[in-house]
C-alpha cells in the first residue's frame, strides 16, 4: 500500500509540472506552485525529484520515449520508401493526436538550454537513422529520386506535422474550423504529406 501512495504522489507531481512547464515555460514555473497544485509540500517533492531540473528532465525523458523510438524505428525498418514515408507521417501523426501538447514541451526543453536532455536522448536518438540515411542515398543513386540529405527529409516531415498542432487556435481560426474539423483537417495531412514529400523526391525537374 505504501509502495502505491508513492507511486501515486510521484505521478501525481510529474502531472502536475508537465501542466505548468508547458502552459509557462520552465524559467516561470516555480517549485512551489507545482507543489501547491499537486497538494505535497516542497520538501515531499524535493524527496522524490531532488530540484526542479531533475523533474523537468524526467518529465521530458518519459515524455519523449513515449514516441520517439517507435518514430526512430520506422525509419530503420526495411522498406521501400513510399511505405516508409506514408508510415512514418501517418504514425507521428498518430502520436502527437495521443499527446497534443508533447511538441510544445519539447520547444520549452530547447530554450532550456542548460538541460543536457536533449543531447542525452533526443539528438542520439534523430542521429540513429542510418538505415533511412543509406536508403536515400541508394536509391538517389539509382536515379529513382533526387538527392536530399537524410536531415532536411526529417525536419521537412516533422514541420509539416508538427505546425498545425502548435498553431493550432490560428489553424482553426483561419479555417473557420471546430475540433471536428480540425480533426478531420489532420486527418487529411496524413495523405497530403507523404504525397508532397514523395511526389518532390520523385519530381524528375531538379
Amino acid at each position: 500500500m505504501k509502495e502505491k501512495e508513492n507511486g501515486d504522489t510521484e505521478n501525481k507531481i510529474k502531472e502536475v509540472a508537465k501542466r505548468l512547464f508547458i502552459e509557462r515555460g520552465f524559467e516561470a514555473t516555480k517549485t512551489r506552485d507545482i507543489a501547491k497544485e499537486a497538494g505535497v509540500n516542497i520538501a515531499l517533492l524535493n524527496y522524490y525529484f531532488r530540484s526542479k531540473e531533475k523533474l523537468f528532465e524526467k518529465i521530458f525523458e518519459e515524455s519523449v520515449n513515449q514516441y520517439l523510438h517507435i518514430l526512430v524505428s520506422i525509419l530503420n525498418e526495411e522498406l521501400p520508401l513510399e511505405t516508409k514515408i506514408r508510415k512514418f507521417v501517418s504514425n507521428y501523426i498518430e502520436a502527437i493526436r495521443q499527446e497534443p501538447h508533447l511538441t510544445l514541451f519539447v520547444l520549452s526543453e530547447m530554450r532550456y538550454r542548460k538541460s543536457t536532455v536533449m543531447e542525452r536522448i533526443f539528438v542520439p536518438e534523430i542521429k540513429s537513422t542510418q538505415t533511412l540515411k543509406q536508403q536515400l542515398e541508394s536509391e538517389a543513386a539509382a536515379g529513382n529520386i533526387r538527392p536530399m540529405n537524410h536531415h532536411q527529409f526529417e525536419l521537412c516531415i516533422a514541420s509539416m506535422v508538427s505546425f498545425p498542432f502548435i498553431a493550432k487556435p490560428i489553424t482553426m481560426a483561419i479555417g473557420e474550423m471546430n475540433e471536428l474539423d480540425f480533426d478531420r483537417f489532420i486527418e487529411d495531412r496524413k495523405t497530403i504529406i507523404a504525397d508532397m514529400m514523395w511526389a518532390y523526391l520523385t519530381c524528375k525537374n531538379q
